[in-house]
């Protein structure tokens, strides 16, 4: 008998109404619906997927519901793949949060992996919750995780060994599915 072996599917959510603003853990509505955004995704995975995971956010576990149904998987909603939390930056435009917190702006942009905007969370959080769910993945099934740009920019830092520097380079397209490997 042959064993399967696993695979890991990323998709970005759906692009947000709210440009110009600092959005990460913030709960808001994308421009697509979610079931727009399902069947765009569902039209570009691949064949077969055994279990979707996404974040609680609604620009994710909307449309990750609507396609668990439509393709009879389950899915796992999980707290480990939230977007990076900004803290008090969340829902501010940048241009406001450069004007009135212009030092911690400086210190975080200078060492975002390592420093946290006020009341937020730092890069190497980020990547720690994220390798727990990674690692975490069974090897057999072929897992789709509908998530963040941070989520997944993190998840190729562990697959593929990039540089925090580098996996900020790589745009992270929305609704375009990503092979990452298992660790």
């Amino acid at each position: 008998m042959i064993e399967a072996v696993g695979q890991l599917t990323v998709v970005r959510h759906a692009p947000l109404r709210q440009a110009g603003r600092c959005i990460g853990r913030l709960d808001i509505v994308p421009l697509l619906s979610p079931a727009g955004a399902a069947t765009v995704m569902q039209r570009a995975l691949p064949d077969t997927i055994d279990r979707i995971w996404t974040s609680p956010a609604r620009r994710c576990a909307a449309p990750a519901t609507l396609l668990g149904a439509a393709l009879g998987v389950p899915v796992m909603v999980d707290e480990r793949v939230c977007e990076l939390s900004f803290g008090r930056w969340e829902g501010s435009t940048w241009q406001a949060i450069e004007r009135d917190d212009a030092i911690a702006v400086r210190r975080w942009m200078n060492d975002w992996m390592y420093t946290a905007p006020p009341g937020g969370e730092s890069g190497v959080d980020l990547l720690r919750r994220v390798r727990s769910w990674w690692e975490s993945l069974d090897g057999l099934r072929h897992h789709l995780l509908v998530g963040h740009a941070g989520v997944i920019r993190a998840l190729r830092m562990l697959a593929l060994a990039l540089t925090p520097s580098e996996a900020m380079t790589r745009s992270v397209r929305h609704l375009w599915p990503e092979q990452i490997p298992l660790p």
